[in-house]
């Protein structure tokens, strides 16, 4: 899989959507920008009495940027182009002799990295404007990482938007085996609703990651943690399997 990857990987960063994808990233700067227009978009205001930190402004925007959903219907469009329109073009020809599940492997690995150098440019540009404006407001704290707390716990929230987003990438990867950006867009979005709703909607929020952030007094910050992991580890073991034996009756 190793020989495989780097030219899909060196292939697929050459789309132009993508980059529209990472320039998401940057979207902080807009803070900078909505202080000096005096535009309530993104102004930021701390509570008196709570001390922000650079890490809760990232967390902020990288939730801010999930419930927007605008960069995961581009991320949705890639892989539909990463697959649906690789296989109805014949361009997956080229990979007639190899295997099906490490072209897949190689595929949604790429995926992963696009993924995760939009989380590092989102990271350092918040930031950088914390840094550059709003750690100078007022109740706010020149540390990056909030000091006397629990790392897991304060993080815990974020990671379980994280955890939805492994689990959509590869739905959208099983959906755009067989249907087009539209409909892969669609169910995409459609599971992100319900994973943001779930929480609110009693039973129903234990079927999803986010729906344990509420549940540390009886189950235990680690025990939470765990039945996180446990739930996207479950989601991701079906859906591959699921969509390797899709993309293994793939007629070339």
């Amino acid at each position: 899989m190793n020989h495989l990857f780097l030219p899909i990987f060196k292939n697929t960063i050459k789309m132009k959507s993508i980059w529209l994808y990472w320039c998401f990233g940057l979207v902080p700067f807009i803070v900078i920008l909505s202080a000096i227009f005096n535009s309530d978009f993104l102004q930021i205001e701390t509570d008196s009495g709570i001390t922000m930190t650079g890490l809760d402004l990232f967390y902020m925007l990288f939730g801010i940027l999930h419930n927007l959903l605008l960069p995961f219907v581009i991320l949705a469009f890639i892989i539909s182009k990463v697959f649906y329109d690789e296989i109805h073009s014949g361009i997956i020809f080229m990979y007639k002799d190899i295997k099906r599940s490490s072209i897949l492997f190689s595929k949604l690995i790429t995926l992963l990295i696009i993924h995760t150098i939009f989380n590092v440019i989102l990271f350092i540009s918040s930031t950088v404007v914390y840094y550059i404006h709003t750690g100078s407001l007022d109740n706010t704290s020149p540390l990056l990482l909030p000091e006397g707390t629990n790392l897991l716990a304060f993080s815990l929230e974020p990671i379980g938007i994280y955890l939805v987003q492994l689990i959509a990438i590869v739905l959208a990867i099983t959906l755009s085996i067989k249907l087009s950006a539209g409909y892969t867009i669609l169910g995409t979005l459609l599971f992100i609703f319900f994973t943001t709703l779930a929480p609110m909607l009693g039973v129903s929020k234990f079927l999803v990651p986010t729906g344990y952030t509420d549940q540390i007094d009886s189950l235990g910050l680690y025990g939470v943690f765990a039945i996180m992991i446990m739930i996207t580890i479950i989601y991701l073991a079906a859906l591959l399997t699921f969509a390797i034996n899709r993309f293994k009756k793939v007629e070339y």
